[in-house]
């Protein structure tokens, strides 16, 4: 596991972010003729409150040499990026609640429509195969023979052929289960869908709301601002010794490629949660639309079945066609709307907060090697350090993990999002067209056939072989998807690699170095 992995290295790392705050102000003595110019006189400093983007009461500081200032500085700049990181995780935990049976409810609801649906047509199905099959019944019918001869006239009893008519009670029987299981999955979506408000619901209360967020980042990233500016000034005043400057501007390099990742990490945290819940609400939406007309058409087809109606037949499969064609669009539609309300609060995050630096994980990675050869090249000087500071100076390394861990689940979560979207576009589009042959049929035969029975049912055969074919192709691949779901979650669990698990471990790692960056205050 992911916090097995990492605990070891805690032991002797904690404080990640803060090691060469202590590295350059611990380790360089302070000149003892520094002039009263190099004493800067410290701000008002604010930290984040708990962990909400607020800030606390402001607390002056004692007047300090520039080095220790700068240490100090570095200090919070590490506090806000620690809440920052905190709230983002905050933000996806509750804007990203997905039950542990959540899935299986879901997959209860499709399945039952999916099975019930086929077993009906399936029922549908064998009754008119079987005058597809023998359109003719042998009957006796009296008939009148005249003799040529004598010219009596007699009756007698003669076999002839009538045509057969499927059974309306049995295409009636076959319907209800169709209904029963369209109006099954009418009710999992609303479920669904309802969850989901209260999870919404929930996030507004306790302070996540989209627009309240952005503006608590807006904060933290104000903050980051003004703590940098101070450091330049600091820098730029030339009260830190030339031998020590290239460690320092090193340092602040560091940690601007940290904040950076920090907010580059809240944007796509905050952008993929929109698209992904905005793709499951709009999915949510269109089936209940779909099975909602499927289950007004097949009431219109039972009134028509129930009362020998063939001009009920028609107005049925308009509804039906309308169904199978929702069904057909939802993935489309669906992980189209997704995207398009991912980028509109990608934009909305942009105008608050403007467009973050590009910075990637090999850009912070080379920034750090490159602070660790200044701090090699110091111990070949034979300079001294503090045992603090050689303990902190570990952490980067753990904290340049634990970033290329939160790198690598992101891009699973990506890869996961893909197969799944391509694979709910090629299934739904099954279904859905095969339900809308089914519909296509049935108005050809509702309203240009409407007495021509046996003609109207040789056309209703091959759409409803159709139909059923794509409700058992959905209910055989909504069983592999759970199957292969369950796995997965097996498989991740054991090696800690769940979201949840890599996201706890992450916390507990971030609350580690907050207790120890406020121990040195």
């Amino acid at each position: 596991m992911i916090w097995r992995q990492t605990k070891s290295r805690l032991g002797k790392t904690i404080g990640s972010l803060l090691l060469i705050s202590f590295f350059v102000g611990r380790s360089i003595p302070v000149c003892a003729e520094a002039s009263r110019a190099d004493v800067i006189p410290a701000d008002p400093m604010s930290l984040p409150s708990k962990e909400s983007g607020t800030t606390s009461d402001a607390k002056m500081l004692p007047v300090i040499s520039g080095l220790s200032r700068l240490e100090e500085i570095n200090r919070q700049i590490l506090l806000q990026e620690i809440a920052l990181e905190k709230h983002s995780i905050n933000y996806r935990h509750y804007h990203n609640v997905q039950g542990r049976w959540k899935g299986w409810r879901y997959f209860l609801s499709q399945e039952g429509n999916n099975v019930l649906t086929g077993a009906g047509l399936a029922y549908q199905l064998a009754e008119r195969a079987r005058i597809f099959k023998h359109p003719y019944i042998l009957s006796t019918a009296k008939v009148v023979v005249t003799d040529k001869q004598s010219g009596v006239r007699t009756t007698a009893l003669r076999p002839v052929g009538l045509l057969q008519h499927p059974s309306r009670a049995k295409l009636e029987a076959g319907a209800y289960p169709q209904m029963v299981g369209q109006s099954l999955g009418m009710c999992g979506s609303a479920l669904e869908l309802g969850i989901n408000a209260y999870h919404r619901h929930q996030a507004t209360r306790v302070g996540y709301e989209c627009r309240s967020s952005i503006k608590q980042v807006k904060g933290y990233k104000d903050n980051f601002e003004r703590l940098f500016a101070e450091r330049d000034a600091i820098i730029a005043g030339g009260s830190i010794a030339a031998d020590d400057l290239p460690a320092a501007k090193a340092e602040g390099k560091l940690l601007r490629a940290t904040t950076t990742l920090s907010l580059q990490e809240y944007e796509d945290f905050h952008v993929n949660t929109r698209r992904n819940r905005s793709m499951q609400d709009t999915l949510y939406v269109f089936d209940i639309s779909r099975n909602a007309a499927g289950v007004a058409g097949n009431i219109v087809g039972l009134v028509g079945y129930h009362e020998a109606s063939g001009y009920l037949s028609g107005p049925a499969s308009v509804l039906v066609t309308i169904s199978g064609a929702l069904g057909a669009l939802m993935p489309v539609a669906a992980r189209g709307y997704g995207k398009l309300a991912g980028e509109r609060h990608r934009r909305l995050i942009r105008r608050t907060l403007g467009k973050c630096n590009v910075c990637t994980m090999a850009d912070y990675d080379l920034d750090r090697k490159n602070l660790q050869r200044l701090i090699a090249q110091k111990k070949e000087r034979g300079d001294t350090f503090s045992e603090k500071a050689l303990t902190l100076l570990g952490t980067y390394e753990g904290t340049a993990i634990e970033r290329f861990e939160q790198e690598e689940l992101a891009q699973r979560d990506y890869r996961a999002g893909v197969r799944a979207a391509q694979q709910n576009i090629i299934v739904g589009g099954v279904t859905g067209t095969s339900k809308v042959a089914l519909g296509v049929t049935g108005v050809i035969a509702g309203y240009g056939l409407q007495t021509a029975n046996h003609r109207s049912n040789d056309l209703l055969v091959p759409g409803t072989i159709a139909y059923m074919s794509g409700s058992w192709l959905a209910a055989a691949d909504n069983i592999r998807l759970r199957v292969v779901d369950e796995m997965n979650r097996h498989r991740l669990t054991k090696q800690g690699l769940m979201p949840a698990q890599v996201l706890a471990a992450r916390v507990k790692m971030l609350d580690e170095m907050d207790r120890t960056l406020h121990a040195t205050e």
